[in-house]
């Protein structure tokens, strides 16, 4: 079964193929109103929220959540100009929310490695602010902090493990 971190991997891939300029995992609430599992920004401003669902269930759970009534109410800054939901292929709901486009994740083959995104449905625009290169380095900051300090729990991780070899 696929995973959250590979449909992520996979959207990295496709989305810096098609020139997003920042492509950014696992957002949190110190960006936007809430968590998102990827966001990505376009060289022209235009930012993507991705949410990712594995399971039926998962989808449920999230459409009870406050950003769906958010999502499409102004003030709009700090909320994606278009809205995704992301999902393996057996696990599509019928209905999702009008403004929210959806994209399933299918296996090349079933000897292959990798996965293809296929757009079953566009996201509708939301609002026509952009982004701008402050609040994206912003993101990439935060980003970066996570990064360093994922590093240093690994490195931590490493030291115990050599001093436990003793």
């Amino acid at each position: 079964m696929i995973d959250e971190t590979r449909i992520q991997l996979s959207l990295f891939q496709v989305l810096s193929k098609r020139g997003h300029v920042a492509i950014i995992p696992n957002v949190s609430w110190s960006w936007l109103q809430w968590e998102a599992d990827l966001i990505s920004v376009t060289k022209a401003g235009v930012m993507h929220e991705y949410e990712i669902k594995i399971t039926l269930s998962d989808f449920k759970a999230d459409f009870g959540k406050r950003k769906h009534a958010m999502i499409t109410r102004p003030p709009y800054g700090r909320k994606p100009n278009y809205f995704w939901f992301v999902a393996p292929e057996p696990e599509v709901p019928i209905c999702i929310p009008d403004y929210a486009g959806l994209i399933v994740v299918e296996p090349v083959s079933r000897h292959a490695i990798g996965h293809r995104l296929v757009t079953v449905r566009k996201a509708r625009k939301l609002h026509g602010e952009k982004t701008g290169d402050r609040a994206v380095m912003k993101m990439l900051r935060t980003m970066m902090y996570k990064y360093w300090n994922a590093m240093k729990m690994l490195d931590q991780t490493k030291i115990q493990t050599e001093l436990f070899r003793r």
